[in-house]
């Protein structure tokens, strides 16, 4: 299965509340074992933001297309890919396991006081069941099942 979406403007809210254009598309496409989704973030359509602007752009935009595209969906199957200036890069998902744990996901509890652990199960972490956020630091270039999705 390979798919390729037209690309879509996104209004967000920027640091100071005003808005924004970003533009994407969802691609989905099979690595051999489980079908996978890539949101593709291209240059956002504002003027030149710093990388602090773009950063959180990113993780608001993200959170937005989590929102509207992939509720119910595996989040360990979705790639966030985003163009800017500086080249193309695809950029891991995170979350905050206390707050999984804290709305009530399946999730368990190990230790006590400030030692606790919070073990989860990848495949419960799917959209809409917590906030999102990319990590700019651990960008990387392009796999090449990844880069094959968006041509």
């Amino acid at each position: 299965m390979t798919y390729q979406g037209s690309f879509n403007d996104l209004i967000y809210p920027q640091i100071d509340r005003t808005p924004a254009v970003a533009r994407y598309r969802i691609a989905c496409f099979h690595d051999g074992t489980a079908n996978r989704a890539v949101i593709h973030l291209d240059r956002f359509a504002n003027p030149a933001l710093s990388s602090q602007e773009i950063d959180a752009a990113i993780d608001i935009v993200l959170n937005k297309i989590i929102d509207l595209q992939f509720i119910g969906v595996r989040m360990d199957h979705v790639h966030l890919v985003v163009e800017t200036d500086d080249g193309v890069f695809e950029y891991p998902i995170d979350f905050d396991a206390n707050e999984f744990h804290q709305r009530g996901n399946a999730s368990a509890v190990q230790g006590s006081g400030t030692t606790q652990a919070v073990s989860i199960d990848r495949k419960d972490v799917v959209g809409g069941s917590v906030g999102f956020f990319a990590l700019p630091g651990a960008r990387h270039a392009l796999s090449a099942a990844v880069e094959g999705a968006l041509r």
